[in-house]
C-alpha cells in the first residue's frame, strides 16, 4: 500500500521550510516524477482556559492571506523540546498566563498529501495572567479573552477561519 522514494531533490531549504522533489513508485507500478513534499516545523496549539472558563485568544496578522485572524496561542516545537513545554512557553510569551492544569489533545496533521508536519493540540484549564507578553520579533498579534459563548457566536457568524485552530477546538470539546 505504501509508495516507495526512488529519488530526492531539494527545492528549498530554510529554517522555516524546505521543499523537496521526490520521484516516487506507486503500489500499482506508477512512477511518479516529480511529488512535491513540503516539511515545515511542528507546532503545539494551546486551547486555554482561564479560572473564569473563559478563552485565551489572540488575534494575529498572517502575511501570507494578508489577514488578521481570530486563533489560539500556537509555536514551533523547538528541536528537542516536548510538546507541552512547548506550549507552555509559547502561551507565557503570546499571552502571559501560566500555571493550571494541562492535557495533551494529541498530535494531527494539517495536509497530509503534501506536507509533513504535525500539530500538537494542547489544553490548559485554571490559567492565570502572571507576566507580561514576549513576542517574537515576526509576531503581530493581540490577545483576546472571551466567554465560550462568545467563542461559538463568533464561529456562527464565520469569524473563525483557521482549520487547525478549528479542529483544536473540537478536540477539546469546547465545539460539537
Amino acid at each position: 500500500m505504501s509508495w516507495k522514494r526512488l529519488d530526492r531533490k531539494t527545492l528549498i531549504d530554510t529554517k522555516f521550510l524546505k521543499v523537496y522533489e521526490d520521484k516516487v513508485k506507486l503500489p500499482n507500478g506508477n512512477v511518479i516524477d516529480d511529488y512535491s513534499v513540503i516539511e515545515k516545523p511542528n507546532y503545539s496549539m494551546i486551547v486555554a482556559l482561564d479560572t473564569d472558563n473563559n478563552i485565551v485568544t489572540i488575534d494575529e496578522y498572517k502575511y501570507a492571506i494578508n489577514k488578521i485572524i481570530h486563533t489560539l496561542p500556537a509555536g514551533h516545537i523547538e528541536k528537542g523540546e516536548d510538546p507541552l513545554e512547548s506550549a507552555k512557553r509559547e502561551l507565557a510569551e503570546e499571552t502571559g498566563y501560566t500555571g493550571g492544569e494541562w492535557e495533551n489533545l494529541g498530535e494531527y496533521y494539517d495536509y497530509t498529501t503534501k506536507d509533513s508536519h504535525r500539530a500538537h493540540f494542547i489544553k490548559a484549564t485554571g490559567v492565570t495572567k502572571t507576566q507580561e507578553t514576549n513576542f517574537d520579533p515576526n509576531e503581530s498579534l493581540t490577545q483576546r479573552v472571551i466567554t465560550v459563548s462568545e467563542l461559538k457566536k463568533e464561529i456562527a457568524r464565520g469569524e473563525w477561519r483557521a482549520n487547525a485552530t478549528l479542529a483544536a477546538l473540537v478536540a477539546a470539546k469546547l465545539l460539537s
